[in-house]
């Protein structure tokens, strides 16, 4: 549906099915990002995401 003040936006819902499909892959993204930062420090870790925040 249309955004009611910007309507150049469009904004979207997801059905029960995607929101079932978000609950599942939230996990796994997760483990995923530990096993992926695992190699860094803490700090490491830290300014690693800040700077991929910033490029996002």
């Amino acid at each position: 549906s249309k955004h009611e003040v910007d309507k150049r936006r469009l904004l979207v819902n997801l059905t029960a099915e995607g929101r079932n499909a978000v609950e599942r892959l939230i996990p796994i993204a997760r483990e995923i990002t530990e096993e992926t930062l695992a190699p860094l420090s803490a700090k490491e870790a830290a300014i690693f995401m800040r700077l991929l925040a910033k490029l996002a």
